[in-house]
């Protein structure tokens, strides 16, 4: 309904106005917002609506919402009868002429549109109704700080007081041509957001709201956008999170409590050399220090530099520092240097990551930061290390729900504002001024890729040199960046991606050197950034850094902060070369059976462990063992002799098919602690030989005999010792008497000795029963009945007995009689020996290591590769082979395993085992790519089982041997030799390949070398024979391919051609004159001992491996 109105005097119109009686439009609803009207008190206009903001005066009398500005509405329409409205002066009018809807966005970021707005030109101030928002289902709530709008018990916007009035802006999009003309970029957010390392859009706001920053007009005229970042996401997209409000009012100071966590490895290794980063977050200025890392163990140095500085910047102490279990902060020196400082340790409880909580959430938004900016500046993975120190700095230049003031954690820990007119888009191109061009007509300039801030200037790469300088004149491109960028090239990189690399870049064709420019960046941790209060900007971006700083910042001990224009040293600083050093020292093979298994490293750690339980029964059974075998006497510590300490070793037994069996648990002593002829004097015990171990396998199956497995439990302990010894008191033993030592009675596990002591008492247990050892392995036993249906065959490896006879009556009156003498555990039929799967039938038996393969494709991350079908190319790379740069990557680790599953069963491994062990000393690249392949090969052929099978045979013994003469690799040109045995025709019991010692001066000389091995390995297996009975009354057969070497081998003249040869290489001509070796030819395509020599064409191998007993 229409009120009889009259136009108000222009000169008044900064009086209050009153709303009467409106014709109210009926109410649309979008988004937030329901249709609102606006009116208005008096306001001093001192604050001007900027081009994008709108500023309303929130009055209660306003019956609707009124605006003074037509461009605003994003859809309008014109009144059929104007609206006239009533001002504070009695008959005076103003009138509303259009109606119409705006877009807005309030200043906490909530998007909407307010409808059925009213354009009044006329009105000084545009107005909010409260009486609209609270019809719409809105709150107001007016207090002595401000107005809140609420809706759901959520607030929308807030409005501030200006002169007793409440003010509350919005942004909108404006479409009219006037705002364009503003000079208005719609592009300045996107750019800012790049320039602010992809900051949110609240975050944005509340730098806008808040005053944040010192320079607050940079970006007072820019606007967030709907536009998504594909950065953003790519980097930061996660699950909904879960917040958990916790009481901080008890920490009143910086350093009270400081968080600290570490991550890593991460692949692939930076460009110098880090593999870590770890943080130290202040809870009270949520401000965060990073520093990046080589090793874990150099957390400790990161924390003493970051405890030293920090406490001289703030003259106060750390109070209590919070962490994980991780055993670089469980070290010693980092226990020690606590306690020395008065620093309170606090340790999550395993598995709980959340009471690390702080430490946790910020390694998160370190990572989704930097990936963010490596993802949007789209450089290589390599510059993570820069990428996670610029996301620190900008992280701490960003406001927090941390932190309840305002503030950001730059402010509290610095005490002034930071600025960002001096940040620049990560991975822009940057154009350094170059003040050592000579010629008058030379570039004055180089470019190079903005990468990080430092208090003096920036961090640039430069592509030339390959490394990472601070420069302080520079001009940057942060708009076409991708297009300007230098050029540069990474290594081809031809890892998968399970696989960690070390990524170079190829050298710019450029040689100039860039040293006075810059220094290299040696810097490890985040504050070390650029400092706003040095620089001052000059015309087109060029930045130049003073000379004086008042700045205080926590810097790294290593830096070398020092003036770009100062002259550095031409000369290379490389490290030694390393083989390899894995991320986890406890995780190193340190032998071919050395698996990845989660055991305990220290009696303690059992405390702390799931598995706790069966870790002490696994101690409880080791200590019952020592109880009943009196191993020690508790005795008062002797004066003058040497005490020798001990420690627990916990492992995981695994059954044949790889899987857990049971704990154990050993205490051993520290024997390097013991003194030479004091403590002991001999050491040497034999173990069987796992060739004797084949034959014998190979003869109970042509025989038909049985057999069984046997294990002693605690061996060591039963060995009688000579010497006095005596040892600290172990852990969990209990003892009220801190003066007490054990005195040994028996040999315990640790010592030099144990074993000898030992293998000496079973070997006496067995000669008085009338059993005989070899001749050529002292660890085979024969009890000789006569006949091999009576005779007892027993092979000893340590602890694990092989028994072998043919009647199961005569097998456990045996095995009751060493039962008798020692605490023994009985396996049965032999299943699993020396980690080797042993499957028998009626007439074959096999063996395979398939559950070891498997442990080795897991520990080096090739579970998902693509199998080969040869372990090695018929045609090597020698040339990279020998290449002299390092490559990190685990390549001994790798030649070790593969090293024993080729000695126990695998004699196609023989050749590239023994090839590429001979470059391990370069650890070069071409090298890990050839040991992947094996890998590859192994996860194609790991059910590859050897076998043995009864059958008619012609030869108890034979053998074949080759060589290839000269090799492959020009720089020796030595020749290999390869020879392999069988036993009972069928059976490959023993192989080998090696590089010959000297170079021969043709393939006969190279063959004929290789036959004075072969012969030496026959005598050795025809010695075994013997000793087990078997009678060998015909020469052993050795088939060769080349007709010279017979020749030589078979007539006794000095030929021209062989007087230079050494004579232990005739050696072979006098066992074929004794008839006791015999030469036949076999060609080459028959010849197995080829694939011993080197690599073959796939057709070809697969049929040696065949003739090899490989199914």
């Amino acid at each position: 309904m229409n009120q009889n109105q009259q136009h108000r005097k222009s000169t008044e119109r900064n009086r209050t106005v009153q709303a009467v009686e409106i014709n109210q439009p009926n109410n649309g609803v979008s988004d937030e917002f329901s249709g609102f009207a606006f009116m208005t008190g008096e306001h001093n206009n001192q604050e001007q609506d900027t081009v994008n903001k709108i500023t309303f005066l929130l009055d209660s009398g306003a019956s609707d919402h009124i605006i003074n500005r037509e461009d605003l509405f994003i859809s309008q329409s014109s009144l059929p009868t104007p609206i006239k409205i009533s001002v504070a002066k009695h008959g005076e009018y103003i009138s509303a002429t259009k109606k119409g809807t705006i877009q807005v966005t309030t200043n906490l970021g909530v998007r909407g549109t307010l409808d059925n707005v009213l354009f009044c030109p006329e009105v000084p101030h545009n107005l909010l109704s409260v009486s609209r928002m609270q019809q719409a289902g809105y709150t107001v709530v007016f207090g002595q700080h401000g107005a809140d709008i609420r809706k759901n018990g959520k607030t929308i916007m807030q409005g501030r007081p200006v002169n007793n009035l409440f003010i509350i802006e919005f942004l909108t999009s404006i479409n009219s041509p006037a705002f364009h003309l503003c000079g208005f970029d719609k592009n300045n957010y996107k750019l800012w957001h790049q320039r602010l390392g992809h900051m949110s859009k609240n975050k944005f706001l509340e730098i806008k709201i808040n005053n944040l920053v010192e320079d607050i007009e940079q970006i007072s005229s820019v606007a967030p956008d709907d536009q998504l970042c594909e950065a953003c996401i790519n980097g930061k997209q996660s699950r909904l999170p879960f917040n958990q409000a916790k009481d901080k009012s008890y920490i009143k100071r910086p350093l009270y409590n400081i968080h600290s966590d570490v991550c890593g490895p991460i692949t692939p290794t930076t460009v110098d050399n880090k593999n870590y980063f770890v943080l130290f977050v202040d809870e009270y200025t949520h401000y965060c220090v990073t520093y990046l890392l080589t090793y874990k163990s150099d957390v400790f140095s990161a924390f003493k530099d970051f405890v030293a500085k920090s406490e001289a910047k703030f003259n106060t102490k750390v109070v209590n520092l919070y962490s994980d279990n991780g055993r670089e902060y469980l070290s010693t020196e980092m226990k020690n240097y606590c306690v020395e400082k008065g620093i309170t340790y606090h340790l999550t409880v395993p598995r709980t990551p959340q009471q690390n909580g702080v430490s946790e959430r910020m390694v998160r938004t370190i990572t989704e930061k930097a990936r963010s900016l490596i993802n949007g500046a789209q450089l290589d993975k390599v510059f993570w290390g820069y990428a996670v120190l610029t996301a620190v700095y900008l992280i701490n230049l960003t406001p927090t729900k941390s932190l309840k003031s305002p503030q950001t954690p730059y402010e509290l820990w610095h005490n002034k504002k930071p600025q960002i007119k001096y940040l620049k888009v990560f991975g822009s191109t940057v154009y350094v001024h170059n003040k050592t061009c000579k010629s008058k007509f030379e570039e004055k300039s180089w470019k190079g890729i903005m990468l990080g801030y430092e208090p003096n200037g920036y961090k640039v790469w430069d592509p030339a040199s390959n490394k990472c300088v601070v420069v302080r004149d520079v001009v940057v491109d942060e708009t076409n960046f991708l297009i300007s960028r230098p050029l540069w090239k990474p290594e081809e990189n031809v890892e998968n991606s399970h696989d960690k690399t070390d990524v170079t870049f190829s050298k710019s064709v450029s040689n100039k050197s860039r040293n006075s420019d810059g220094s290299k960046s040696d810097v490890l941790k985040s504050d070390d950034h650029i400092c706003p209060s040095k620089i001052r900007k000059t015309n087109h971006d060029t930045i130049s850094i003073k000379d004086k700083s008042d700045s205080v910042s926590v810097s790294d001990p290593n830096q070398n902060t020092v003036n770009s224009e100062l002259r550095r040293s031409d000369r290379l600083k490389d490290r030694p070369p390393i083989s390899y050093r894995h991320d986890d020292d406890d995780d190193y093979l340190m032998c071919a059976q050395s698996v990845v298994c989660e055991v305990p490293s220290s009696f303690v750690e059992i405390r702390t462990r799931n598995d706790r339980s069966q870790w002490e029964g696994a101690i409880n059974d080791e200590l019952k063992s020592h109880a009943i075998n009196k191993t020690w006497t508790l005795v008062p510590r002797p004066q003058g002799k040497n005490i020798v300490d001990c420690k627990w070793i916990f492992t995981v037994k695994n059954d044949e098919f790889g899987k857990p069996s049971r704990y154990k648990a050993r205490l051993v002593a520290r024997g390097f602690s013991q003194q030479y002829l004091t403590d002991y004097d001999e050491t040497f015990a034999p173990v069987a030989r796992i060739a004797t171990f084949r034959f014998l396998m190979s003869f109970a199956i042509q025989h038909n005999l049985l057999v069984h497995h046997m294990d002693v439990k605690t061996a060591f302990l039963n060995g009688q010792l000579q010497e006095e010894i005596y040892m600290k008191i172990p852990e969990g033993v209990p003892c009220n008497n801190s003066n007490f030592v054990c005195k040994l009675n028996k040999a315990l596990y640790g010592l030099k000795q144990a074993a000898r002591c030992w293998f000496e008492t079973f070997e006496q247990s067995l000669k008085r029963e009338g059993f005989q050892n070899s001749s050529v392995d002292r660890c085979l036993y024969v009890l000789n009945n006569g006949d091999v249906n009576k005779n007892i065959y027993v092979v000893l490896y340590v602890d694990d007995l092989v028994i072998s006879c043919s009647e199961n009556e005569r097998m456990q009156n045996f095995k009751r009689y060493l039962m008798s003498k020692f605490k023994m555990t009985d396996l049965n039929d032999i299943k699993l020996f020396l980690g080797i799967k042993i499957t028998r039938s009626e007439d074959e038996i096999s063996f395979d290591q398939s559950a070891y393969i498997n442990r080795v494709l897991d520990k080096f991350n090739m579970q998902d590769c693509k199998p080969v079908n040869t372990p090695l190319e018929s045609k090597l790379n020698y040339e990279a082979l020998n290449s002299d740069v390092t490559y990190n990557a685990p390549c001994r680790n790798v030649i070790g395993c593969l090293m024993y599953i080729m000695i126990c069963t695998r004699p196609d491994l023989s050749t590239c085992v023994n090839i590429l062990s001979r470059y391990t000393k370069f650890n070069n690249k071409e090298l890990w790519q050839c040991l992947k392949r094996v890998l590859r090969y192994l996860k194609g052929t790991i059910n590859l089982k050897l076998c043995y099978k009864r059958s008619e045979y012609n030869h108890i013994l034979s053998g074949y041997v080759d060589s290839d003469w000269g090799g492959q690799d020009t720089r020796d040109r030595k020749s290999t030799t390869g020879y392999l045995f069988k036993a009972f025709d069928i059976c490959t019991i023993t192989w080998s390949t090696r590089k010959q010692m000297s170079v021969a001066a043709s393939s006969t000389e190279a063959e004929y070398m290789a036959l004075y091995e072969a012969v030496r390995e026959a005598l050795w297996l025809k010695s075994l024979a013997v000793s087990m009975h078997i009678c060998i009354d015909k020469p052993i057969v050795i088939f060769e391919d080349n007709n010279g070497c017979i020749s030589i081998a078979n007539n006794p003249t000095n030929h021209k051609r062989t007087k230079h040869i050494d004579i232990k290489y005739h050696f072979s001509r006098e066992q074929i004159e004794k008839n006791v070796i015999t030469l036949n030819y076999i060609p080459t395509g028959r010849q197995l001992a080829d694939a011993l020599t080197k690599p073959l064409p796939a057709v070809a191998f697969h049929e040696m491996r065949r003739k090899m007993g490989l199914e």
